[in-house]
């Protein structure tokens, strides 16, 4: 009987016709040229930056072992993903105290880190990049509580959902100053949504919703007298 065989690197037919451990070899073979030339699906991420960073892939936790700067640049493109930003703009934004030539070396050197400890994905499926720009794709599956935490918010019905999705200040583990003021509007939208849950809580008699959201807001403002009245 004729056999067809695949032809493979690294396999030569003595090891083919080498008995059995010749055959196991070559099935081994088989499966590890199976698994390289399979195509890479996209996966889903999920990405926590409210309280500290956690990445689901999905539905998985992800290690996210970013180096110190890489967290920040990942950070920034997430939140920023819907215009491509300069090279430029985001070297100073990250190294603000370095050269304008290592601060471009050291965008390039976060790059290479940011793509190695990404999940596995087709080639530009996050991050697209050109000679003068950055984007993170906004065409990759993408989930990011802070985009949910601002469409529920916005909406009455939702601010339970809200609030539960608020899990700490933006980036709580950064000091980068780009992340103070978007750190404290997200606060604020946050207290506002939490003002008026304990507003519509007390109309519909749920005082002991409502107290629990007053002590969760006066643990955060507690010159806030106005909620304990």
């Amino acid at each position: 009987m004729a056999v067809r065989l695949r032809s493979l690197p690294n396999v030569s037919l003595s090891s083919i016709d080498g008995g059995k451990s010749g055959r196991a070899r070559t099935r081994m073979s088989l499966l590890e040229v199976d698994r390289l030339q399979a195509p890479v699906i996209a996966p889903e991420l999920r990405v926590r930056l409210f309280g500290h960073v956690a990445v689901n892939v999905d539905g998985v936790p992800f290690n996210l072992a970013t180096p110190r700067k890489t967290l920040p640049l990942l950070a920034y493109l997430l939140l920023h993903r819907e215009t491509p930003l300069a090279r430029d703009f985001l070297s100073f934004l990250v190294w603000p105290d370095e050269t304008e030539e290592a601060a471009r070396t050291k965008l390039r050197a976060n790059l290479y880190d940011l793509a190695r400890i990404l999940p596995p994905a087709p080639p530009g499926h996050w991050l697209i990049v050109d000679g003068n720009n950055l984007q993170w794709n906004p065409e990759a599956s993408l989930q990011l509580d802070v985009d949910e935490f601002e469409a529920a918010a916005a909406d009455p019905q939702r601010h339970e959902e809200a609030l539960a999705l608020y899990g700490g200040d933006l980036l709580a583990q950064l000091y980068d100053e780009w992340v103070f003021p978007i750190r404290e509007r997200l606060r604020n939208l946050y207290l506002a949504t939490l003002t008026q849950a304990i507003s519509s809580a007390r109309r519909r008699l749920d005082f002991p919703r409502a107290i629990a959201h007053a002590q969760e807001l006066l643990a955060i403002d507690p010159f806030r007298e106005d909620v304990v009245r």
